[in-house]
């Protein structure tokens, strides 16, 4: 059985919340890992429908298959965190950031990806 590592589940939201699952574990579907991302989508929608818990603030996600693929997950992960970093300066409406990072591939790739969000 091939895995689709394009699958996703997504919704938008003033906040958003990321997730990574390995819809397949050794070629086999996992059912449980599709439970655990059904049970994260039904508790931001009980969320979401509940006014008194967030007033005026949504709950969104992004929830991404890695096919089990720690190379895969890695580079999911790292997807995740430019956004993150953009949400968080669009909120608080910022209009000069430093960024710091590590003088190899990592750093220089992880500030690339922010100037690119």
């Amino acid at each position: 059985m091939s895995c689709n590592q394009g699958l996703r589940a997504y919704k938008d939201g003033d906040v958003m919340l990321g997730g990574l699952i390995s819809l397949h574990m050794s070629g086999e579907f996992s059912a449980k890992e599709f439970g655990l991302a059904d049970a994260v989508i039904f508790a931001i929608d009980m969320v979401n429908k509940n006014s008194s818990l967030l007033a005026n603030v949504s709950l969104g996600y992004d929830i991404r298959n890695y096919c089990d693929s720690r190379v895969l997950g890695m580079q999911e992960a790292f997807d995740f965190k430019p956004k993150a970093m953009t949400d968080f300066i669009e909120r608080f409406n910022w209009t000069y950031v430093a960024v710091i990072g590590l003088d190899n591939s990592y750093g220089r790739n992880g500030i690339l990806a922010l100037e690119r969000e």
